[in-house]
């Protein structure tokens, strides 16, 4: 929970609109958390081919990794 709520708090940061939740299918925790990275991979990537965008660079991905990382480190 508090990781995501920090992803909601760096989103809300970079002034990101809208924000959708997914909630995976399967079973078991490991699968829903499997779908639901396959769905996200999969709208992440077939947005940037729309926008005309190199979908390989995840440079926002980093940093939130780091932020993640400095907080949880205190």
């Amino acid at each position: 929970a508090r990781i995501m709520q920090e992803t909601v708090n760096f989103l809300r940061r970079l002034q990101i609109g809208d924000l959708l939740e997914i909630i995976g299918t399967g079973s078991n925790r490991l699968s829903r958390l499997l779908s639901a990275i396959h769905i996200g991979d999969y709208v992440s990537f077939y947005l940037a081919i729309v926008r005309g965008v190199d979908p390989t660079p995840i440079e926002g991905i980093s940093m939130l990794k780091k932020e993640i990382w400095r907080k949880n480190k205190t």
